[in-house]
């Protein structure tokens, strides 16, 4: 079966590594702030960017399967339907 060239590109890991530790990051800052413990923001902060980076790399892959699926291969454009006509008119699209 032909791939759709209009489908969106895996997830990469360094996208994944990157989620991981900004977000792990910051909340362990936030956590060993408000804890005052430096171990307890570590600890709480890896576990917030695995949960956050798995429940996101889940979703855009869920997300990425279903656009694959539901999109026809001739499609010229992926994305939002409407466009902007002047300043506050927007024209639908199919």
């Amino acid at each position: 079966m032909k791939r759709n060239p209009n489908a969106q590109p895996p997830l990469s890991a360094w996208s994944i590594a990157l989620s991981f530790v900004l977000y792990g990051g910051i909340m362990g800052l936030c956590y060993g702030a408000i804890m005052s413990s430096l171990a307890v923001g570590l600890a709480t902060g890896a576990l917030a960017g695995a949960l956050f980076t798995g429940i996101l790399t889940l979703f855009t892959v869920l997300m990425s399967n279903k656009m694959e699926r539901d999109m026809p291969a001739d499609a010229l454009y992926a994305g939002p339907a409407n466009h902007r006509v002047g300043r506050l008119k927007t024209d639908g699209g199919t």
